[in-house]
């Protein structure tokens, strides 16, 4: 066996090990999409959901509290209602006698006005600030979050119970099926085509 059949050996050697590396690695991006319907269909299920009412602040908690709105605090920003009806949800700040103060998003209108909200008893779900943290504040004019929060920003914001436009926020949870399963078929495809190929260059060294 010489030199140069050696050499032609070892780089049929590499390229078959380089193609099953490859092949796995998008076969297990293929078992990850599937696994990211799993996530997204509980995490729907969980926002849908009312459940029982609970102590800490996380995603989709269930929050029900006696509260009252902080003086100063109310604003509102732009947010089209589905399907297509333009207006703006209206949020504020409310002190709460357990978790400290709370955003709440208190009411929706097609107008950047509401009346100013009274003390209640929140109830509604928690969803992650960031969901609203680009949103431009339009009234009161040219104040940020950071401003409305003098100080550090929730992590999360609640949606009442009564809030109109649910579904603005819902529709940002929704399984995205089609999506995730033409990915996967896509990786998956790609990872048994090169598998294949990897048989086939396996083949070829030990003939050679």
């Amino acid at each position: 066996m010489n030199v140069r059949h050696i050499s032609h050996i070892v780089y049929l050697s590499a390229i078959t090990i380089a193609l099953l590396i490859a092949g796995s690695l998008t076969m297990h991006l293929g078992f990850w999409q599937l696994k990211k319907i799993q996530q997204e269909q509980k995490a729907f299920q969980a926002f849908s959901e009312l459940t029982a009412p609970q102590s800490e602040i996380s995603d989709f908690a269930f929050i029900r509290t006696s509260a009252k709105p902080i003086p100063h605090s109310e604003g509102s920003f732009y947010q089209v209602k589905p399907p297509y009806q333009v207006g703006y949800a209206h949020f504020a700040l409310f002190q709460t006698p357990t978790l400290d103060r709370l955003l709440v998003l208190y009411d929706w209108s097609q107008t950047p006005q509401a009346q100013k909200p009274i003390p209640v008893n929140i109830e509604g779900t928690a969803l992650p600030f960031n969901l609203i943290e680009k949103q431009k504040i339009i009234t009161p004019k040219d104040i940020t979050w950071p401003q409305v929060f003098s100080g550090p920003t929730p992590s999360h914001f609640i949606i009442g119970s009564h809030f109109p436009n649910t579904a603005y926020f819902q529709l940002m949870f929704t399984p995205k099926l089609a999506t995730h399963y033409n990915y996967a078929f896509q990786f998956f495809l790609m990872g048994i085509t090169l598998i294949i190929l990897a048989g086939y260059f396996f083949c070829r060294k030990t003939h050679d």
